[in-house]
């Protein structure tokens, strides 16, 4: 087996709710990136698949589901409410937003999408970076 990795960058709001009282428990934001690593087997082109390929089916997924939205927990009625009352685009989650949360609810998007599509290497682990010097792993 060969494992291949790739990132993608994605800009995203979000605030931590559940009683938390440090300073994330505002709206903020990070520039995320997520380190995809996919494992498979050399095929006959002599790769384990094209990075064009997954760059376009994981990269339209975080560009549709994540890039430039806030991502709230289903508990935060009031940030729900005023954003929806000022049109903007956000996700509603039913966890907190926490780092350890997003990756585990990646993993369990990105995981079937990328089975159900021929040829396609299995995702082996992600890396999402919140910060640059803060990150969290999601092993299969």
């Amino acid at each position: 087996m060969i494992s291949i990795a790739t990132s993608f960058n994605w800009c995203m709001a979000h605030r931590l709710t559940y009683g938390y009282r440090g300073k994330c428990r505002h709206l903020h934001g990070h520039n995320y990136r997520l380190v995809v690593h996919l494992t498979g087997e050399i095929n006959d082109k002599g790769m384990v698949c094209d990075f064009k390929d997954v760059k376009q089916v994981i990269g339209n997924w975080i560009d549709k589901n994540l890039d430039h939205k806030t991502m709230i927990s289903g508990v935060d009625l009031l940030l729900i409410a005023a954003l929806a009352d000022l049109n903007e685009d956000f996700l509603e989650v039913p966890f907190n937003t926490t780092v350890e949360k997003i990756i585990k609810w990646i993993a369990l998007k990105l995981t079937p999408l990328m089975s159900g599509i021929l040829g396609m290497p299995q995702i082996q682990k992600l890396v999402l970076f919140e910060t640059d010097n803060n990150f969290c792993t999601w092993r299969a």
